[in-house]
């Protein structure tokens, strides 16, 4: 994935969250709807130079 820090347009660098859920879940005003009915895994990208942090849905479909 070629993507400019926001910050310092410095080319950002894939990465993966350890020890932390790799999904995200959508919420419903009245809680979740369902078990995990809406999940996406998680994109990670970080600069190298300034330390900026990006996360993306890899399937931000999902949540229509």
């Amino acid at each position: 994935m070629n993507k400019e820090c926001l910050r310092c347009k410095t080319k950002m660098e894939e990465a993966y969250q350890a020890n932390f859920p790799s999904f995200i879940i959508q919420r419903k005003e009245a809680g979740l709807k369902g078990a995990f009915a809406k999940t996406s895994e998680v994109n990670v990208l970080v600069c190298p130079n300034c330390g900026y942090v990006e996360l993306t849905a890899s399937k931000p479909e999902n949540f229509k």
